[in-house]
């Protein structure tokens, strides 16, 4: 063990540099930042890529009302019966998958963001100073 409490394995680990120095946070910082840069890219792309695939055109909202070439029968109620649909398929995976994403649930319980607007039995009693 060394003077700061950390094993001397841990001590002559490679990272500690990036770890306990400002230059090595530096370039912790500068490769954290080009991650998510590059994160930010690819999500970009996989938007436009979705956007051709399941529209038809590179930018739907520029085609102006023009029909989707994979269901032309569809004409412009395509517009309505996408997100429907989409909505549908989406619904149950959130319910099933990730219920803390499905949003505030109404039980008839005060939400949390009104504990403080109003006093109830679950806040317990307040305590008032007299002058």
């Amino acid at each position: 063990m060394n003077d700061e409490g950390l094993a001397d394995v841990e001590a002559a680990s490679p990272f500690r540099f990036i770890r306990t120095s400002p230059a090595g946070l530096g370039v912790l910082a500068i490769v954290t930042g080009a991650g998510a840069g590059l994160a930010a890219l690819v999500f970009r792309s996989l938007i436009r890529w979705f956007t051709a695939l399941l529209s038809g055109h590179p930018d739907y909202g520029a085609a102006g009302h023009a029909p989707n070439p994979w269901v032309p029968w569809l004409g412009p109620w395509f517009v309505v019966l996408a997100p429907a649909v989409a909505g549908l398929l989406y619904g149950p995976l959130i319910y099933r998958y990730a219920r803390e994403a499905a949003g505030q649930r109404h039980t008839g319980s005060p939400s949390s963001s009104m504990t403080g607007a109003r006093p109830s039995a679950s806040t317990g009693p307040t305590a008032t100073a007299t002058p």
